[in-house]
């Protein structure tokens, strides 16, 4: 019976000694597949990342195009009424120097005193309406400028992002792709 036992407890060993190897091997490819796994689920929530990102700087782009119009539209609108308000003021001056000028010719002198005093401060009041006028202009004509290039600006970024988001949306398609083949391939075992 000693040779029966010894026997039986040989097998026995070399039998379980087997089962973990096995065992231990199976694990091995279990960790090695979950790896892989979390690493290929990496890769597609990086890639949504990358898609988000490019599409975050489209949505920018974007916004820069249409802020830049719109100030490009006030900034038209703001222009023609000046050019409005200033043919008005022009008109006006137009009228009362041309009266002031008659009376300023007068033969008596206390009028024609009067009215060449009035005509300087017409003047310097037209000079003056005009000066900010100008300046309204000046200032459009910077707001409009500083729209028309953020409206390039935002037309360049337009590109890029464009491209970007192509390529985050291929490199996504692919790679969810590939965790989605990985996943089939460890339920087909």
């Amino acid at each position: 019976m000693n040779k029966i036992s010894k026997r039986h407890i040989r097998h026995i060993s070399i039998l379980i000694i087997s089962c973990v190897i096995l065992s231990t091997q199976i694990n091995a490819q279990t960790d090695r597949n979950e790896v892989k796994l979390q690493y290929l689920k990496n890769k597609v929530v990086m890639a949504e990342a990358k898609v988000e990102d490019a599409e975050a700087r489209l949505a920018k782009a974007d916004s820069l195009v249409t802020n830049g119009d719109l100030i490009i539209v006030q900034a038209e609108e703001e222009y023609n009424l000046i050019g409005e308000e200033k043919k008005n003021i022009e008109k006006d001056y137009k009228q009362n120097s041309k009266a002031l000028y008659k009376l300023s010719r007068s033969k008596d002198e206390e009028t024609a005193d009067k009215a060449e005093d009035e005509l300087k401060e017409l003047n310097a009041k037209h000079k003056e309406e005009i000066k900010l006028l100008d300046t309204k202009i000046k200032n459009l004509t910077r707001k409009a400028k500083k729209a028309r290039y953020d409206i390039d600006k935002g037309l360049d970024m337009e590109r890029a992002a464009n491209i970007k988001l192509k390529d985050a949306q291929k490199a996504l398609e692919l790679a969810q792709e590939n965790y989605e083949d990985f996943v089939s391939s460890l339920e087909s075992e």
